[in-house]
This record gives structure tokens, sequence and C-alpha cells, in this order.
């Protein structure tokens, strides 16, 4: 009775999301969250509309399709919230979508225009989330969001990386735990994923 009046698709108290909208409150109080694909049409609700997920059982993509919250440890031992989104093929990093989530705005926390300008899946002075894909952008302008995002995480390369990725939830075929080198950059010759510090 209590599922179907918190999630259920007929009650008004039903809790729905957008994407862009989850704090990190949000992922200490739900885990997990998925996008509402057979919501489709529902108003007020867009492709980017997530629910929380009370599933307990391994996750596996793509029967859910959404972001878990994940316990990030740092080199140097420091603690992050984090985000990854299940997939297919876990060996690629960039499948996984790894991000940082912060207490309040990244702008709340550094300043630089570059934070204002388009999109970029690293970093926006309106998100409280860190990305660990770095943009598109001008050498100069991948140094400076960089070397943001450290001041906005409180270390240094040395402090961060590796840093250690444990999912609050199980997922399936993957392991317990697994690590990140550095900030994902595009695909070199090969095919060779590059990692920046």
């Amino acid at each position: 009775m209590l599922f179907s009046k918190l999630f259920g698709k007929n009650s008004s108290k039903r809790i729905r999301k957008d994407a862009g909208d989850l704090r990190a409150e949000d992922f200490e109080q739900f885990p997990a969250w998925e996008f509402c694909l057979d919501e489709e049409g529902v108003k007020g609700q867009t492709e980017c509309t997530m629910r929380p997920l009370l599933h307990k059982g391994p996750l596996r993509w793509p029967d859910f399709d959404g972001m878990v919250a994940a316990d990030m440890v740092a080199a140097n031992g420091q603690k992050f919230l984090g985000l990854v989104a299940p997939t297919e093929e876990f060996d690629d990093p960039w499948r996984y979508g790894p991000e940082i989530m912060l207490p309040e705005l990244v702008g709340q926390r550094v300043s630089h225009p570059l934070l204002e300008q388009g999109w970029n899946p690293m970093l926006m002075g309106h998100r409280p989330r860190i990305g660990f894909h770095i943009p598109a952008e001008k050498e100069e302008n991948i140094s400076t969001l960089i070397s943001l995002a450290y001041q906005a995480l409180g270390t240094t390369a040395q402090g961060l990386w590796p840093i250690t990725v444990t999912p609050r939830v199980v997922i399936a075929d993957i392991p317990p735990s697994w690590q990140f080198d550095g900030w994902l950059r595009g695909r070199g010759p090969g095919g060779k994923l590059h990692v920046l510090r």
C-alpha cells in the first residue's frame, strides 16, 4: 500500500523529479533513481523525469535505466557522494557517467566565466555535480576547468586520484568497487581512453 502511494502511477503523492533537479539529499534517501520511461505522456513529465527505486536486488541494464548513488573515496581518504549510471559495458568507463555530488551548487564554491558558458559534462556553476568527463574545449579551458574542479572539491590531483567507487546498490556483473585514475578525455588512436590529472 505504501509503495503504491509513493511510487504508483495513479497516486497524487508519487515522487517524481527531473534528473537535473536531483540533489545529494535525494540520493541519501533513495540510492537508486530510474527514468520513468513507462510514463511517457504523463502531464508535466519529460524523458528526463525520474523516480526512486526500492528494488534491493542486483540492478541490471537495460531493465534498470538510471543513476545509482556511490561512495567515492579519494586517494587522500576524502569521501564524496558519487553517482554512476549502469550500462551494458562495464569495461568502458565512458558508459558509467561518473559524477561527484556536492551539497550545494558548484557556483557557490568557485566562480569563473567558463562555468556559465554553454553546457559541458564536467562542471557548471548552476549544477551541484562534477562529472569526470572532460568536455571538448580548448586546451587552456580544459586546464581551467580541471583547476576549478579541484578547488570545488577542496583537493588536488594527488589527493583525488585514484578515486575508489563503491555503489550503494548492487549492480549485476560488475565488481563491488573499482577505481578511476583521472578525468576522462576522448579517445585517441586505436580507441585508447585518455585520462588527465
